[in-house]
């Protein structure tokens, strides 16, 4: 309750004007050869809804559609804020605080090239079902809650990707 109070708290605060999470961006998913590579666009960077401002990109990859989901690598603005502490009252025990992002003011990204496995271990495989998402992340590190991130049921940003040999993608691409 403690967690919620300190939302709702902080709601108040700001006279009820309570800020949604930035749009997630639109995202590309490119089978290869034992690869997947990602690209999404920029759009989510024009979010600004006081006092939050976009902070970032995260990339997720899913033990299935449904998750659970493992960060895989964060791009975020290169700024003062870095990992982003905040209470999660979702989880078993509110009271201990969690790290909901983990920037390293490496500068923003607009795609990755995926080899490994960051669920399983180990290589991507061709032939199996790789699910990832990328979403957008903006922070206000003296507010509450400290960070809002976009869904991870965006259709833009969710893809399922099957890494394929050269042949075999050409061949696809040849029925389509």
């Amino acid at each position: 309750m403690k967690c919620y109070d300190a939302t709702a708290q902080s709601a108040f605060d700001n006279n009820f004007v309570v800020a949604s999470p930035p749009n997630a961006p639109i995202v590309v998913a490119t089978p290869q050869d034992g690869a997947v590579l990602l690209t999404w666009d920029n759009g989510p960077e024009t979010y600004s809804q006081a006092p939050y401002e976009f902070e970032g990109y995260v990339v997720y990859q899913g033990a299935s559609i449904a998750g659970p989901y493992t960060r895989v690598a964060t791009y975020d603005v290169d700024n003062a804020v870095t990992k982003i502490i905040d209470q999660d009252c979702d989880s078993a025990d509110p009271d201990i605080p969690v790290v909901k992002a983990k920037g390293t003011n490496s500068g923003l990204a607009y795609s990755i090239r995926l080899t490994q496995d960051a669920v399983r271990g180990g290589p991507l495989f061709t032939g199996t079902p790789y699910y990832y998402v990328v979403t957008a992340y903006s922070a206000a590190p003296a507010f509450v809650p400290k960070m809002l991130e976009s869904s991870f049921n965006a259709a833009t940003a969710k893809k399922t990707v099957v890494p394929q040999t050269r042949r075999a993608a050409r061949t696809s691409r040849r029925r389509s």
